[in-house]
């Protein structure tokens, strides 16, 4: 039997996991009572793995009486408290919360506090809209201040799965779009469905970045290849056996292989460039006559590569 472990960071995704997965369903009073106590925990956890890759004492309610050998043992008893953690981060690592985050972690640290110290009594919209918001401001948070690092398996498969649950929450969702609406619309860049939560928020620019759920892919081809896998379904094995074409191919533009086939999906955006961004319609781009490499086509159809004009007209 395995051992009951979950590291510091580990065990704050998890709980983040755990309040989405209570978010995701009906909004009962105790699924979402169980969300408000599970992302306050969570908080408290991710705060705590920031200050602890600050300094180790930092978790500590007091620095000064901090314990390396009951810290080495996993065995701290005064950790610091959420109003602590949050003037910690940023004083000791500089990561400020604007106004509006601030107020948002503020009503989670009051609605946890009653559940687990007293009684709670709002309307289910507003408990509903504290849970939402809250795992909106964490789920930035671990983008920006913990992602950057190198996480462990465990780590990195709760961050998947984190992001794969937003899109069951309905209202988060309607809270994330509120926040990226703006965005979204005003983007001089394709705009595609997020491999990981479905949503149309993924701005294709050298790679793809979610912004609804901070996915971020910084290889363009591996970006494509994505694409193709989670949205199509596809299997690069299954499509070679059965003699098919992997809709990932080079550009016309830029000449990296980054370029996908979106056909099946658009006729109007039908093909992009997760390079640079090229985005063609099924009339404008079609494959060259002779090599069968995607080249723009004249206004006949007709259709001819650069490096196929130049062999003919040279020969």
């Amino acid at each position: 039997m395995s051992d009951f472990r979950f590291r510091l960071l580990e065990n704050g995704l998890d709980s983040i996991a755990s309040a989405l997965e209570s978010l995701g369903g009906k909004a009962r009073a105790r699924a979402i009572k169980r969300a408000i106590r599970d992302l306050g925990t969570g908080a408290e956890l991710l705060f705590k793995e920031c200050l602890r890759r600050a300094h180790w004492t930092q978790i500590y309610r007091d620095p000064d009486k901090a314990d390396r050998s009951a810290y080495d043992a996993g065995k701290i008893d005064d950790t610091a408290t959420f109003e602590q953690c949050l003037r910690r981060l940023e004083k000791i690592c500089s990561i400020a919360f604007d106004d509006k985050q601030r107020q948002v972690l503020n009503s989670l640290r009051r609605a946890r506090n009653d559940i687990e110290h007293f009684e709670v009594n709002m309307p289910m919209q507003r408990a509903v809209a504290v849970a939402s918001r809250a795992a909106i401001v964490l789920l930035d948070f671990v983008h920006e201040h913990l992602e950057a690092s190198a996480l462990e398996p465990a780590e990195a498969q709760l961050v998947e799965e984190i992001r794969r649950s937003l899109a069951p929450c309905e209202r988060l969702v309607t809270e994330r779009w509120k926040a990226i609406r703006k965005e979204i619309d005003a983007a001089v860049v394709p705009v595609v469905p997020c491999p990981l939560c479905t949503q149309e928020a993924a701005l294709v620019e050298d790679g793809l970045d979610c912004r609804f759920c901070t996915l971020r892919v910084s290889d363009p081809a591996t970006a494509a290849d994505l694409y193709v896998t989670e949205v199509f379904g596809e299997c690069y094995y299954r499509v070679f056996k059965h003699g098919g074409c992997w809709p990932v191919e080079q550009c016309p533009s830029c000449g990296r292989s980054s370029l996908l086939n979106r056909s099946r999906e658009s006729s109007s955006a039908a093909f992009v460039c997760f390079s640079c961004s090229g985005e063609w319609s099924i009339r404008e781009l079609k494959s060259c006559e002779k090599c069968d490499e995607r080249c723009g086509a004249e206004a006949d159809g007709f259709a001819l590569c650069d490096n196929c004009r130049g062999w003919l007209a040279a020969s």
